[in-house]
């Protein structure tokens, strides 16, 4: 089934560890590097905080079977974020406001393919 959550809110963090390699020269004082390499896997991360209604409840019945789920946040047709496979996190309710909201957290993993070329993270800009 397809959920459009009326989303209050939504953060995504994208993250990848790079390390210098040593130092190339050391007769001139620049001391620059031989080159960087990417010594970690991607880490993508991300959370949307929802109004609480019948779609949230639908997309937390992911969570308890650990299923995955597409997650793509769009507005109109100028900026959307695909997020082809997420595993949702513990969420939290928050009843302190006008609305019943939910924040919902996600990991966005890997195809269980790791020859696939399919996309962690697409984003689109019009």
């Amino acid at each position: 089934a397809l959920e459009e959550l009326v989303i209050q809110s939504w953060e995504l963090s994208v993250q990848r560890t790079i390390e210098r390699i040593h130092y190339a020269d050391t007769t001139d004082g620049s001391y620059e590097p031989f080159g960087y390499a990417m010594t970690a896997p991607f880490e993508i991360t991300g959370s949307i905080t929802a109004i609480r209604n019948d779609d949230v409840h639908d997309l937390l019945a992911k969570f308890y079977d650990s299923n995955t789920v597409d997650v793509n946040i769009q507005e109109s047709s100028n900026f959307a974020i695909a997020l082809d496979k997420c595993l949702i996190n513990e969420p939290s309710i928050d009843n302190g406001g006008a609305v019943l909201t939910e924040t919902i957290p996600f990991t966005v993993v890997a195809e269980d393919d790791i020859s696939s070329a399919s996309k962690m993270l697409g984003i689109t800009i019009a």
